[in-house]
């Protein structure tokens, strides 16, 4: 018996942890995405903001969806639940696929590189010395 209730702890406190993550990464969207509207022009033209819009949408939908969880036992608690998995499956691929149109996007417009690698490693070429008859490329190692 002492098992079972361990195990019924476990879990809710697995759920209460879930929720109040979800909730937070949604908030943090939100902000995220005021930022975008304020700050940067927003016309929808690249796949980035436009899978963000959808991404946005979507997150909100499943955080909806989240706060009308059936009962256990019910017939409709099987259709949610596997409705809320689907969605939230779908929109944890759309976010990372999304961080990676995001960066195509801002290479696209500043020419920068946008490979983590060259990120930790590497520093703009103004900053490097190069020795006499090396050619100069656009980054050089630290």
């Amino acid at each position: 018996m002492a098992n079972k209730e361990e195990a019924g702890r476990r879990v809710k406190v697995l759920f209460y942890l879930h929720a109040i993550l979800q909730i937070l990464a949604v908030l943090l969207a939100t902000v995220g995405a005021v930022m975008s509207i304020k700050n940067f022009e927003n016309s929808f033209s690249n796949h980035h903001q436009r899978l963000g819009l959808a991404f946005y949408a979507a997150i909100w939908m499943q955080t909806f969806i989240g706060f009308f969880r059936p009962p256990r036992g019910t017939k409709r608690r099987n259709t949610w639940y596997l409705t809320h998995w689907i969605i939230g499956t779908v929109t944890s691929m759309m976010g990372i696929i999304n961080i990676y149109t995001g960066l195509k996007a801002y290479h696209k417009k500043t020419s920068r590189n946008t490979a983590a690698s060259s990120s930790f490693r590497s520093r703009p070429r103004d900053q490097c010395k190069h020795p006499k008859g090396q050619p100069k490329g656009m980054y050089c190692q630290a």
